[in-house]
């Protein structure tokens, strides 16, 4: 949809997980359906927020990109280039270009290891620069964070929620990536820090010209930080567009609810609220034709029998229903 050359693209992205257990019977096999057939592009310096409720696939859909996960089929474009056909020093030097910051700024950092000790970790690996180099580096990034070089010196447990993950952050921009993975970064922090953080983020985007994939199940932050939004729901992109069109013209009945449930600022205002009714349906065993059909209101009987495809309905948006490609 992206008109420039993307920076990521994926070709069909799909994760399966097997179930093993007692319970299970002999010679049969069972898959959680995790991530299905994800085809969608990041352009350069872009924010692409991934929404959608708890347990979608967003998270196994960003590590995926970052290659902590292995797909269970589909591509991985970087620049142009497939993933699968590096040789393995080359794919090592493709870890130098992605990062990901995760979500709990505590357990992602080792109790046992100074800030210091932390951020040097990376260089270390690859071998980058002199000792006195890398230290130097680490302060700068401290700095770029808004962190004082003492802070090299100091160990996790010593520093706020907002201040460790500033911390990830600077990690994370040690070996001058140019796509990082934001999963949930702001989700276990309190509101007045996440303001912080987010503004932080984006203007280190302006400075470093960074790419951003930015999991979240907060549309409000999304809609900050996003320049495009895509709506997964059951491992599969439903909705996809520039936010602007995302926010104020939806056009899934999904997208519809999660924007239904955001709280309003003003108790002055008033709106239909449309809340999602019944259970999110396993992903071991997902409905027939559309996945949301089982919760969609305006379900009917070809949505039991075919499952919609993504079909642009404006300028670089898309959506999978069945009802929004009838009226187009």
């Amino acid at each position: 949809m992206t008109k420039t050359q993307p920076l990521i693209e994926t070709l069909g992205l799909t994760k399966h997980f097997p179930i093993s257990g007692r319970g299970l019977p002999i010679g049969r096999k069972r898959i959680v359906r995790a991530v299905e057939d994800v085809s969608l592009r990041i352009a350069p310096g872009e924010t692409l927020g991934l929404v959608g409720e708890s347990g979608c696939g967003k998270s196994t859909f960003g590590r995926m990109l970052v290659r902590l996960i292995d797909s269970t089929s589909g591509s991985i474009l970087f620049d142009g280039v497939d993933l699968a056909r590096l040789s393995a020093r080359d794919l090592r030097q493709y870890r130098r270009k992605v990062q990901i910051i995760f979500q709990d700024p505590f357990n992602s950092l080792d109790p046992q290891k100074t800030v210091g000790a932390s951020l040097l970790e990376p260089l270390n690996v690859f071998r980058l620069g002199t000792p006195a180099e890398r230290r130097e580096k680490a302060a700068a990034l401290l700095d770029q964070v808004r962190l004082p070089v003492t802070a090299l010196n100091r160990y996790p447990h010593e520093f706020s929620g907002g201040q460790r993950q500033r911390i990830c952050i600077a990690r994370a921009l040690m070996l001058d990536p140019k796509f990082i993975m934001c999963d949930e970064v702001v989700s276990a922090l309190d509101v007045s820090v996440q303001a912080q953080v987010i503004n932080q983020l984006k203007d280190l985007q302006a400075a470093l010209g960074l790419t951003y994939l930015f999991v979240s199940h907060d549309l409000g932050v999304v809609r900050h930080m996003s320049h495009r939004v895509a709506v997964m729901y059951l491992g599969r992109i439903i909705e996809i567009g520039k936010k602007e069109e995302i926010y104020d013209a939806p056009g899934h009945p999904y997208t519809k609810a999660l924007l239904a449930a955001v709280p309003i600022a003003d108790p002055r205002r008033r709106r239909e609220f449309t809340s999602l009714e019944g259970e999110v349906p396993s992903p071991v065993n997902p409905p027939s034709g559309c996945r949301f059909r089982t919760r969609c209101p305006l379900a009917q009987d070809i949505c039991a029998r075919v499952e919609p495809e993504l079909t642009a309905v404006g300028t670089d948006h898309a959506v999978a229903c069945h009802l929004v490609q009838s009226d187009t």
